[in-house]
């Protein structure tokens, strides 16, 4: 990293329903007593001038999530089944926009309920081990957008039913409106209009309550600890600074109206509303064809519409083995040599 002249480094503490900290009820098995990554990441780096950040990512969970936990649809479904009965019905090939190359179906990982007791007290937990951690330089949460098609588990159901006098399930979705469900002397559309509008209120709401939960886990010595947040429009993926307690986290806020393609420039100035500090996620194809990331790079810096770039290793069977960043390093090498007039390349 720092040949390279990188200067944060965001750890993944959480993904997959499965904490790489020691001491939660989701810490994974295989971390043994004494062992803490984030604690010997902040050592590593004392001296660097690179900074660590805590990378969780909230929402998705593995198969092994207690039923409790997992996010339903109006028919009772996981996102991870919806998923799978879709394809069962219409299973033609799906194709990449970019590269044209069939996008090879894999079920998606399992959608948690943000209203679930579980979920906040787990995820509230992992924030505050993390921000315990002394020298630790903000945190980044990502799957954090809301889906409509969920939040229909009991507990969302009966807290509407309690405050609204209604089961959202006797709610006709608009997707499902050309068929005529009406009964006469029954429905009332002005009443049905504004209970679809509560309840499409309710999901993002429980979201909101879940992220200001997990910041309100951080101690008050660490509150002024940054917190970036993914988001995502347009085939765009940028964070976002979540810069105000009080307000709601960026995922949640209108970003662009139009879900058609915009320039560029349109996309910054979206993301420039959400945060102080914008940074545009650059994804990285083959981390040993540098030619590719040099000139997606090279479009994208020194223009100013971005307060930095986000390089993403953690993905094995894209970056290439166990030292990803080395056929990086060797093409900054290889380009000094070649400006200092070095044809050696053995080093």
């Amino acid at each position: 990293m720092q040949k390279l002249s990188l200067n944060e480094l965001w750890l993944d503490i959480f993904s997959g329903g499965t904490a790489y900290l020691p001491n939660s009820r989701l810490s994974s098995k295989s971390i043994s007593p004494g062992t803490d990554i984030l604690a010997e990441a902040l050592t590593k780096v004392q001296g660097t001038g690179i900074a660590v950040y805590a990378d969780m990512n909230l929402l998705h969970w593995d198969g092994a999530t207690p039923d409790s936990a997992r996010d339903l649809t109006i028919l009772g479904e996981t996102n991870a089944e919806l998923a799978i009965h879709h394809h069962e019905r219409d299973p033609k090939p799906q194709y990449d926009d970019m590269t044209m190359k069939e996008i090879v179906f894999t079920v998606p990982p399992l959608v948690v309920s943000p209203a679930a007791t579980r979920v906040r007290a787990d995820l509230s937990e992992i924030v505050r081990l993390a921000a315990g951690h002394s020298g630790l330089a903000g945190f980044v949460w990502e799957d954090a957008e809301d889906d409509t098609d969920l939040g229909y588990t009991p507990d969302m159901r009966l807290a509407f039913l309690r405050t609204a006098h209604a089961d959202p399930l006797d709610l006709v979705p608009k997707s499902y409106s050309r068929a005529d469900l009406s009964l006469p002397t029954f429905d009332d559309e002005a009443v049905e209009t504004k209970l679809a509008e509560q309840w499409a209120e309710a999901h993002p709401s429980a979201l909101v309550t879940l992220l200001k939960q997990m910041r309100q886990s951080i101690s008050s010595q660490t509150a002024a600890l940054p917190i970036f947040m993914e988001q995502s429009a347009v085939h765009t993926h940028w964070f976002s600074s979540w810069d105000d307690p009080k307000s709601l986290p960026p995922p949640l806020r209108p970003s662009l109206e139009s879900h058609t393609y915009q320039a560029p420039e349109a996309i910054a100035a979206a993301a420039r509303t959400q945060g102080k500090s914008v940074l545009l996620y650059e994804g990285i194809e083959n981390d040993g064809d540098t030619d590719i990331l040099a000139r997606s790079l090279k479009a994208d810096l020194g223009d100013g519409k971005w307060d930095g770039y986000v390089l993403d290793f953690k993905r094995e069977e894209v970056t290439q083995g166990k030292y990803p960043l080395d056929s990086l390093v060797r093409a900054v090498n290889l380009s000094l040599q070649k400006h200092a007039g070095i044809t050696d390349t053995k080093h």
